[in-house]
């Protein structure tokens, strides 16, 4: 029964974290901003590749690269929804979790998105969502 708790957790947390990603690709195709690469997962020693796309078992973190360039020639709502967008989503998952979750897992749910969402918006740490848009918005 733990073996499958554990799981199933990891996979809502998973999850979790590439919809944030899906939500940075999502507005990068609406507003035709090049998308250079998607990382899923941490590199190790099982990746694949299918494109543009870089596949790890592991998923810990994904990123979303994008065409600087064309990034920065967009007007400053538009670069504020790019990276607003992740945390968006999460903020859906956490709302959806509210509505129809039961039990653990919707506790999980509530706290992984809760978490980050947090983790995404403040702009302490480098790479967080927060920290580009401060980045990306005086430019």
């Amino acid at each position: 029964m733990w073996i499958r708790l554990v799981i199933e957790m990891y996979f809502w947390w998973s999850l979790s974290i590439i919809l944030h990603e899906v939500g940075h690709v999502l507005s990068a195709v609406c507003f035709h901003i090049p998308i250079l690469s998607l990382k899923i997962g941490n590199p190790c020693f099982v990746n694949f590749k299918i494109g543009k796309v870089l596949f790890s078992p592991f998923i810990s973190e994904c990123y979303v690269e994008v065409e600087e360039e064309a990034l920065l020639k967009r007007k400053k709502v538009i670069r504020c929804i790019y990276f607003l967008s992740g945390i968006l989503m999460n903020f859906l998952l956490l709302v959806l979790a509210l509505l129809y979750g039961k039990g653990l897992m919707q506790i999980w749910l509530i706290f992984i998105n809760a978490v980050h969402i947090f983790v995404n918006i403040t702009p302490f740490w480098e790479g967080s969502d927060g920290n580009l848009l401060l980045r990306y918005r005086k430019m």
